[in-house]
């Protein structure tokens, strides 16, 4: 199995990275989205991966429980993707959810129904590894200027 990972909007700013996950297969087709850090040349626990192309391994977490675990990520280690809402529960790794929304008031968009999401991507992937490949889409959106109002971005 091969999953996409396309990264749509970058904000600089507030450090937070959306994207979508996308399976091109004509018999299973699957789409969620994803939040991760923004890149900050894959510094641990605060950046995005690099673009590029990943092994992918089922994994269990202490934390998270069943999730998955991104292979040969260079200079970094145990990158999962797992549940989470808000960029804020990111330390590097790549959260899922069905789609974005507004979960408070602090202006950022976040993921919702990220547990179940997963349990698909778990489901679909049937206890075998898959690749990766991960790569900014050409009309990635990113935003490096200050606003007052932080729904300006949106």
């Amino acid at each position: 199995m091969m999953m996409l990972l396309e990264r749509i909007r970058d904000n600089g700013i507030l450090n937070y990275s959306l994207g979508q996950f996308v399976r091109t297969s004509v018999e299973l087709p699957f789409h969620f989205v994803a939040v991760e850090p923004t890149d900050l040349f894959n510094q641990p626990f605060v950046s995005c991966i690099p673009a590029g192309v990943y092994e992918v391994f089922p994994h269990v977490s202490p934390t998270f429980g069943d999730c998955f675990l991104v292979k040969d990520v260079k200079d970094r280690q145990h990158i999962l993707i797992h549940p989470l809402n808000k960029f804020k529960q990111t330390e590097g790794c790549i959260g899922v959810g069905s789609r974005f929304s507004h979960l408070d008031e602090d202006g950022v968009l976040d993921i919702i129904d990220s547990k179940n999401t997963l349990q698909k991507l778990l489901k679909l992937a049937d206890g075998k590894p898959f690749q990766l490949h991960i790569f900014d889409s050409e009309k990635k959106q990113v935003f490096y200027h200050v606003a007052a109002n932080r729904k300006a971005f949106y």
